[in-house]
């Protein structure tokens, strides 16, 4: 293994990677274009995965918006200190794909080992001069599994092979943010992703938890999922520079975090080759560990608005979103339910988001012994008017699957709770 470490290029590295769950594919195969047509040829099937993957002509929107929570004191972002390299270099693998360079984590753990002032001093001038210099990308697409056709774009995942070193001060950044977050109560605790004693398995038992409450009580429930279309290639660099800005992060940082997501260079690799470079200047680059906690700050006024509904509620967990709706029969809960959709849903277009309407479901649970009046005002379907010309019409599930958890309701319950939840 050291010797093949020793002489190993980008490309070998990553073959030598094996993934199933966004597994690579040596070969891609023919892919529809929007016009309907398959395009066969190398620079057809670029094409179709660049409109997929990068979106280059963002929606213009205000980085300031009415409904922003206030902004907090400014704190001070402290040096990096070599104890704090050392520490996250300890953690990283060297069989990591690195980037375009080649240079891996046993490279930067020799260059630290020998002089610890080098990196360290390296990443502080980068963060004082508001400036990231590792800002080119090897992207290669990966399989979204259990996916029936594969012949379209959105059967692929972008995962970005990024330098090394840009890596390593990205973590560093990452968890210093994510320790303001929960030193000083940054996000909301609706947000369950990308952050700190926040599960999937927390985010699962807080939902069922208020559904088997809903139940105990005699109350109907209507619970909507929903996915954020293209979440991490559509963050508005501009907003998001002023959410950190509203969080109290220090403007050298804040400019930082601009050039981190600015003037990026990014070349496609697929069927054994690579396509001409693009400059990408929105969105967050899947791969980097910092967009995840990029993504949570982009979504927590959103969060923070709507702590303010009553008799429903928004969990997130990065791009997977709930909301839950009570009520004392199946139509009101639906409608309360539905008019916090629109409402979430004109917030994201403000924002340059969107929701995937193909994987929008509605389902409803009702207590045990229902009264006429919980039958009588049944909501069998959906049916709601979004922005513009769309009609979101959603037929009620029998069981539905969050977050690799499956809810399902049986409209003849026997005991006290019927509902269902395990592991996918």
């Amino acid at each position: 293994m050291a010797d093949f470490l020793d002489h190993t290029t980008a490309d070998s590295l990553w073959k030598a990677t094996c993934w199933w769950h966004g597994q690579q594919v040596n070969h891609i195969p023919p892919l529809l274009t929007t016009l309907g047509n398959l395009a066969t040829s190398t620079t057809g099937i670029y094409a179709v995965l660049a409109e997929q993957f990068f979106p280059t002509t963002p929606p213009p929107i205000l980085p300031a918006q009415p409904n922003d929570p206030p902004a907090k004191p400014p704190r001070p972002f402290h040096d990096i200190t070599a104890e704090e390299v050392a520490l996250n270099l300890a953690k990283t693998s060297n069989t990591s794909a690195p980037g375009q360079t080649g240079i891996g984590y046993k490279l930067l753990k020799w260059c630290h080992a020998a002089n610890l002032a080098c990196l360290t001093s390296l990443f502080n001038a980068a963060i004082t001069l508001g400036h990231h210099p590792w800002r080119n990308a090897k992207v290669v697409p990966i399989l979204k599994p259990n996916k029936t056709d594969y012949h379209v774009g959105k059967a692929y995942c972008p995962i970005s092979l990024l330098e090394c070193c840009g890596k390593l001060l990205e973590k560093i950044i990452a968890k210093q943010i994510l320790l303001d977050a929960n030193c000083f109560q940054l996000l909301p605790p609706s947000q369950f992703g990308s952050r700190d004693y926040h599960s999937i398995v927390d985010a699962a038992m807080c939902l069922t938890h208020s559904i088997q409450a809903c139940v105990k009580t005699g109350h109907v429930s209507a619970l909507i999922l929903f996915d954020i279309q293209g979440f991490f290639d559509n963050l508005h660099v501009d907003r998001l520079v002023h959410l950190f800005s509203l969080l109290g992060f220090t403007p050298h940082l804040c400019a930082w975090v601009r050039s981190f997501l600015t003037d990026c260079h990014v070349t496609l690799t697929m069927n054994g080759e690579s396509t001409p470079e693009l400059v990408l200047n929105h969105g967050t680059p899947q791969g980097s560990p910092l967009s995840p906690i990029l993504s949570s700050i982009y979504l927590f006024p959103l969060l923070r608005h709507m702590e303010q509904w009553k008799f429903h509620s928004l969990l997130t967990y990065v791009d997977d979103g709930a909301i839950f709706a009570t009520g004392p029969t199946h139509k009101i809960a639906t409608n309360c339910a539905a008019t916090a959709l629109h409402s979430m849903i004109e917030w994201l277009s403000h924002s340059g988001l969107g929701i995937n309407l193909d994987k929008t479901e509605y389902i409803s649970f009702q207590p045990p012994c229902a009264t006429p009046q919980h039958v009588r005002y049944e909501q069998p379907s959906l049916s709601l008017g979004l922005p513009g010309s769309w009609v979101l019409s959603v037929h009620r599930a029998n069981s539905v699957r969050y977050l690799g958890i499956f809810l399902q309701h049986n409209l003849c319950w026997d005991t006290h709770t019927k509902m269902v939840a395990a592991h996918g």
